[in-house]
């Protein structure tokens, strides 16, 4: 599982979601994510940041 498919499986549209992620307003366990291919499987924590 990625971090786009887990902010997809959180409600987020797509292109939405890319932009976040690409925008550096992910992070997955604390760390910032840019990739949306990125591993984020459960457990991990997936939050959303303004970047």
């Amino acid at each position: 599982m990625t971090v786009l498919d887990r902010l997809l499986g959180a409600g987020l549209s797509e292109d939405r979601a890319r932009e976040w992620i690409t925008s550096g307003g992910a992070r997955v366990d604390g760390e910032v994510v840019v990739d949306p291919k990125a591993p984020a499987s459960s457990p991990s924590r997936v939050v959303l940041f303004p970047a």
